[in-house]
């Protein structure tokens, strides 16, 4: 008769291995070197996919493992220091336990690919020049203008539908400055103190015919261009420089994704919870600042606008 009990013999002899031991500190070690990666590419990881799902997960990822603010573009100190920490007390743990079955585990890995070692120099060359770029941008921080870093990649193209009507594209702004938010017209939290900053950052540069600021609405169904133009009147939005956009709901879904704009609609709630986003957009169609809205104050969004403005195509 077959005895199809689990021998747990076997498990706990592998488990007191040195292949386990090696393998669990390899697996901190790289998950270690991942999160460095996407610390140092920070806004560039865009340069490696244009895949908006794809983006999303590293933004998530890096939300959640190193307190990322995708509206600021900042690490939160505190989660850096445990993404440090915590494997340090792993790999301690591992050599407190494991310590001498670690060291024949990696002893013989290394004997197995001792004559590769050009992979080898190659993965010390990576793990080097990614240490370097994270400990450059964590150091740095923000720059000496005590603005965030400056993003270098292309501000996502759209083509939406204003209060008229008529469709308005970003291409149309070449060569002037745009401040760019999201909001909907039926929100009566945030949505309203938003429209009145980007009124009032409007206000502080008022001859400044280069400087235009545009919302995009994060609720399609209901901001119709109609919704808009009752909206706009009403909260005495000057046209001529603010533009409010909407479109149809998957054109709308597409855009907020390019942005990375945070959002989520409570099933069977009117509302909206989303990020209260600004991003500026230099006169050569780069996404070159993100804030948080209503965290970031007159003065750094105002210095940051002025830093756009004096720069020439």
């Amino acid at each position: 008769m077959n005895d199809d009990r689990l021998d747990w013999t076997s498990w706990t002899g592998w488990f007191g291995r040195g292949s386990f031991a090696f393998a669990a500190a390899s697996v901190v070690v790289g998950w270690v070197v991942f999160l460095l990666g996407l610390a140092a590419l920070g806004p560039y990881v865009s340069l490696l996919t244009t895949d908006s799902n794809l983006l999303r997960l590293f933004d998530e990822i890096r939300q959640f493992c190193l307190g990322y603010n995708p509206d600021t573009g900042r690490y939160r100190s505190d989660y850096l220091t445990m993404m440090v920490v915590q494997p340090v007390i792993l790999l301690a743990v591992i050599g407190f336990v494991w310590g001498r079955e670690a060291r024949e585990g990696a002893k013989a890995f290394l004997g197995s690919v001792r004559r590769r070692w050009m992979s080898w120099a190659a993965l010390g060359l990576v793990i080097l020049v990614t240490g370097t770029a994270v400990a450059v941008r964590l150091r740095g921080g923000p720059g000496s203008d005590g603005l965030p870093p400056r993003g270098p990649n292309a501000a996502p193209a759209f083509a939406l539908l204003n209060a008229d009507g008529k469709t308005v594209s970003l291409a149309e702004y070449g060569g002037e400055v745009v401040a760019m938010t999201f909001v909907y017209t039926s929100c009566v939290h945030t949505c309203p103190v938003i429209t009145e900053r980007v009124k009032g950052l409007l206000a502080m540069f008022p001859d400044r015919k280069d400087l235009k600021a545009v919302a995009i609405s994060m609720d399609p169904e209901r901001d119709t261009p109609q919704a808009l133009a009752v909206y706009t009147r009403k909260n005495g939005i000057d046209r001529e420089r603010f533009e409010f956009l909407t479109g149809d709901p998957k054109t709308i879904e597409d855009v907020l994704s390019r942005y990375r704009f945070l959002y989520y609609r409570q099933p069977g709630v009117d509302s909206i919870d989303h990020a209260n986003m600004l991003v500026l957009v230099d006169r050569r169609g780069r996404r070159a600042f993100d804030f948080s809205i209503l965290k970031t104050g007159d003065d750094t969004i105002r210095k940051a606008v002025q830093t756009l403005l004096n720069e020439r195509v």
